[in-house]
């Protein structure tokens, strides 16, 4: 006989603000490493915020690498020059998320928008075959 098992995923903010609230949770958050289920309601303050550091952030790749933080902020596409465009931390980040979600646990540690790890930005450049 078939069997069906359905996994019902209850937001963390309902259940500690009301005792045995079941609010359906929509999202996982994860950020620094920590992780919360939320609903619609809860879930939406937080991606606004992040969306609007996403938007006036700037990339943090250049003082990873051991060289001086650039000065200036950069906006829109990198330039073409006679090599390959160096990634951009938005981009790692993605890559590493996505490496997490297929081997279904942390291989890559990727907190929010924080520095990005020397080892995850080596592990971006090895699977791209960049140098």
């Amino acid at each position: 006989m078939p069997i069906r098992v359905v996994e019902l995923r209850f937001c963390d903010y309902c259940a500690t603000e009301k005792e045995d609230l079941e609010v359906e949770a929509t999202d996982e958050i994860t950020i620094n490493g920590r992780k919360a289920l939320v609903c619609d309601k809860h879930g939406k303050p937080v991606r606004k915020m992040l969306q609007t550091f996403e938007e006036v952030s700037e990339p943090v790749l250049a003082a990873q690498h051991g060289g001086p933080t650039a000065s200036r902020r950069r906006r829109g596409k990198a330039v073409q020059g006679d090599g390959p465009a160096e990634p951009t931390a938005a981009e790692i980040r993605a890559w590493a998320l996505a490496e997490n979600e297929r081997e279904g646990r942390q291989v890559h540690v990727v907190a929010g928008n924080s520095k990005l790890r020397r080892t995850v930005i080596e592990a971006y450049k090895a699977a791209h075959g960049l140098s």
